[in-house]
């Protein structure tokens, strides 16, 4: 800000906070505004209407860009260091592409390729087109000449690939500039590790850490119960992944978790602890709400696999339901206390066959199913008192909401905030008399 001040002579003068310390829109129409600072979610670069309103930004924005990539074109490419062979498929659609692209051809670790698998499509043709305006030649564009599918197009990449490693990367979300710097020097130092991933950032909808666990040991147990990985993050050795030919599969909804639960088989898996990573959230993600029901369905099929697999145990439906940790079955079973029994008895049976076949960290499985347990035990206690006596309530204020949330929403909240605390406070009682 001092530079921009003294380059251009701008005038210091006192915050006026009804004037600067407020969003764009309500600014955009005076012209001695000289720099304007977005606060709240919706920023220049991830809201359309802004981009309407302020098309210097998007003017700068390209120029930007356009400095980066003469920069990245004119650097010597260091042929000492592992190529990165980064993989993406696009299907129907460049809304975000420009912006993930240019974080993978911008990054400071430059010894790369980007191979886009662009899928048959209406739109194919145009996609071509629009990805041919990159002027750099480690950009690899593949088409599909019929429609195969996420994970046939992702394995088509893999294939093509030349990279000692093949990096993940999605057309919507936004890598760092030093995240592939930093996951080779960390899979350069670790050659037990096949795959790693690294910690992520939503942003969009809402922004918040995502947040990953580290210890190989804990991964693999992880993966008996859940996606160790966000997906977009990861880093794969590619001899490693040819030798065991792993591949994602065609016949799973969710085939980035399937293909983790066959990889702890061959190797070890990690997660670097740095935010590398920044995953657009909202409903632009396959992986929405709407399709819970076969994300449940497949992850599920995911979890019975590898318990028997790697455990010798074939699991009841019920069994894989109370280890499925998706989705909170303690807070929504019918019958808690058989649930409970349920549970702690497929968790002994688990600790029970690992003790003879030795698959997972025994000391490490018995200790993260004990947490696990207790957790989820202590908070749907709460869960289900709570919503017992929000039954009770909710009748007598549901028609005070009605007549008065059409007119201050600030007494709507005021009326949630009231019953809250009338919860927590009905539910201590019961604890006191408990004891």
């Amino acid at each position: 800000l001092n530079l921009f001040i003294q380059e251009f002579n701008i005038n210091v003068e006192d915050i006026d906070i009804d004037k600067y310390c407020c969003h764009p829109n309500l600014v955009s129409k005076n012209d001695d505004v000289a720099i304007i600072h977005a606060y709240g979610r919706e920023k220049f670069w991830n809201c359309d209407e802004y981009k309407i309103m302020f098309p210097e930004w998007v003017e700068n924005e390209q120029k930007w860009w356009s400095i980066q990539e003469k920069i990245s074109r004119s650097t010597n490419i260091d042929e000492s260091k592992p190529l990165v062979s980064c993989i993406m498929s696009i299907y129907d659609r460049m809304d975000f592409a420009d912006e993930s692209i240019r974080s993978i051809l911008n990054q400071t670790y430059s010894n790369l390729e980007l191979i886009i698998v662009i899928e048959k499509s209406p739109n194919q043709d145009k996609i071509e087109k629009e990805l041919l305006k990159y002027k750099d030649k480690r950009l690899v564009l593949i088409k599909n000449d019929t429609r195969l599918g996420f994970p046939a197009s992702l394995n088509i990449a893999m294939d093509a690939s030349k990279g000692k490693y093949i990096a993940r990367m999605d057309d919507d979300d936004i890598s760092l500039p030093n995240r592939f710097a930093k996951q080779v020097e960390y899979m350069e130092k670790h050659p037990n590790v096949g795959i790693s991933g690294t910690n992520g950032v939503f942003f969009g909808a809402y922004n918040t850490e995502i947040g990953v666990e580290t210890d190989p040991d804990l991964l693999k147990i992880i993966t008996m119960f859940r996606t160790p990985f966000i997906h977009p993050t990861v880093i794969m050795n590619k001899k490693m992944m040819d030798d065991n030919n792993l591949r994602y599969s065609t016949e799973y909804f969710t085939e980035d978790y399937e293909l983790w639960s066959r990889a702890v088989k061959y190797f070890d898996i990690a997660n670097l602890p740095d935010i590398l990573l920044r995953y657009r959230s909202g409903n632009v993600k396959l992986t929405s709400a709407s399709n819970n029901a076969k994300i449940q369905k497949s992850h599920e099929k995911i979890v019975h696999n590898q318990i028997k697999d790697y455990l010798g145990m074939d699991f009841t439906p019920n069994e894989i339901g109370v280890v499925q940790q998706r989705l909170g079955v303690l807070d929504v079973c019918y019958n808690y206390e058989e649930t409970v029994r349920l549970r702690e008895n497929t968790y002994n049976k688990i600790i029970n066959a690992n003790k003879k076949i030795k698959f997972y960290n025994q000391s490490k499985l018995i200790k993260y199913l004990k947490q696990n347990n207790e957790f989820e035990t202590s908070t749907v206690h709460q869960n289900i008192v709570k919503r017992g006596v929000k039954m009770v309530i909710r009748p007598a204020y549901s028609r005070l909401m009605a007549r008065v949330s059409h007119e201050v929403h600030n007494e709507t909240a005021d009326i949630y905030e009231y019953v809250n605390k009338k919860c927590d406070n009905i539910l201590k009682e019961i604890k006191k008399k408990e004891k």
